[in-house]
């Protein structure tokens, strides 16, 4: 099969998926009531949500330039931006989020560096967002399961699950040759062959960090970044959790599960999966009250993807339209 034939498989299965779980999302839904829904999302929650996704390009451009300060000494604001608002931008547009593709070879076309070094980078910023993410999930599977809520407790759930995980990333850090030479002895060669170039990318991928100041800043602006997508889904759905009467915490329950949904392959934007992510928080969240309202909770699954996505492909072309201005078409 050849490449092409590959990639219109991957995305005719991409567009299936999609559309299995748009179906389990609306199936019981009557639209002619969802439109009267759409309004309670009113223009200062919006503007609220696109300002602090502005602000997370702004920070996680920052982070780059930190983390590959040792490789691009001359990576500047423009350019460190400039790359995060193209791949932002495409990665709504491609499927299988192409848009860090576009990154990579943006910044090394700009710098002449090597590709590799920077593919190997950006799995490792990655696998940090899933860090960030897991800690999370961990953190709020507490709310999900208990039936009563302690909202304090959430900090206290939250640095357990970030200690835990950063000691399971230091003990592989510590251990990774043993636990890969066990690996291949007991796994297919296929399987043992990409393990293998997994922990190749990953030890080269790390090289960048060199220091504990870049690395203690780096976490900083992490973080950062993801307490600004934090604010956007405050902004964005607190007008629906008012609605369906869900608890305090849902925006960030709500964040965790549209970052996972995103993870899997589906149409561009993460069609279908991200609604269906966000229909199964408001069930666990709010249970039978919630789904009593199922036009209501169409109306919110709708707008908040509608917005997360608008957000980013409406900065992302700000970004790349300024970028033009200051380097012309080239």
């Amino acid at each position: 099969m050849s490449l092409s034939k590959k990639t219109i498989s991957i995305n005719i299965a991409g567009y299936l998926i999609s559309f299995v779980f748009l179906y389990l999302t609306f199936k019981d839904v009557n639209f002619y009531e969802v439109v009267s829904y759409f309004d309670v999302a009113g223009l200062v929650y919006i503007a609220g949500g696109c300002l602090s996704i502005l602000l997370f390009f702004v920070i996680r451009a920052y982070y780059q330039i930190n983390n590959l300060q040792y490789i691009y000494k001359n990576l500047s604001f423009l350019d460190s931006i400039s790359s995060l608002g193209i791949s932002q931008l495409y990665n709504v547009i491609l499927p299988a989020r192409m848009g860090e593709i576009i990154r990579v070879y943006f910044i090394s076309r700009k710098h002449n560096a090597k590709m590799a070094s920077l593919l190997a980078y950006i799995l490792i910023e990655k696998l940090l967002d899933i860090f960030v993410i897991l800690a999370l999930f961990v953190a709020i599977s507490y709310f999900l399961i208990e039936i009563n809520y302690d909202l304090y407790v959430l900090p206290i759930y939250l640095m357990g699950s970030i200690i835990t995980i950063t000691l399971l990333i230091a003990i592989y850090l510590t251990f990774h040759k043993h636990f890969l030479k066990f690996f291949v002895k007991i796994s297919p060669k296929k399987i043992s062959l990409i393990v293998s170039d997994l922990n190749n990318d990953l030890r080269v991928g790390l090289k960048v960090f060199k220091s504990k100041d870049q690395i203690l800043i780096g976490f900083i602006l992490l973080l950062a970044s993801w307490v600004c997508i934090f604010a956007s889904y405050v902004f964005v759905t607190y007008p629906y959790i008012i609605l369906l009467d869900l608890p305090a915490y849902s925006a960030i329950v709500f964040m965790v599960f549209s970052a996972l949904s995103f993870s899997i392959p589906s149409a561009p934007g993460g069609i279908g999966v991200v609604h269906y992510g966000l229909y199964l928080s408001v069930s666990l969240l709010g249970g039978d009250t919630a789904l009593n309202q199922p036009e209501a909770v169409a109306a919110f699954v709708i707008s908040t993807h509608f917005f997360v996505v608008l957000f980013d492909v409406l900065i992302g072309a700000i970004i790349i339209g300024i970028y033009k201005l200051n380097h012309g078409r080239n």
